[in-house]
């Protein structure tokens, strides 16, 4: 986590936002069903992890644990 943030800080933030991905998975459900909501956040998290891998090689950093 951010340096800028006191532990208490941190754990505060962590709390609140521990149930947010279940809150909105059950949101996406309850519009699209349940297998769609799965497909849509297995594709979410596939485009974030690579997202997240381009912009470490634009910036000449390692590769994260588990990354090509």
């Amino acid at each position: 986590m951010s340096e800028d943030l006191e532990a208490q800080h941190v754990d505060t933030l962590v709390d609140l936002l521990r149930i947010r991905p279940i809150q909105f998975c059950m949101f996406l459900a309850a519009l699209f069903g349940e297998e769609q909501m799965g497909k849509m956040m297995s594709s979410s998290v596939q485009q974030v992890k690579t997202l997240r891998a381009n912009r470490r090689k634009s910036l000449g950093r390692e590769p994260e644990l588990g990354e090509e």
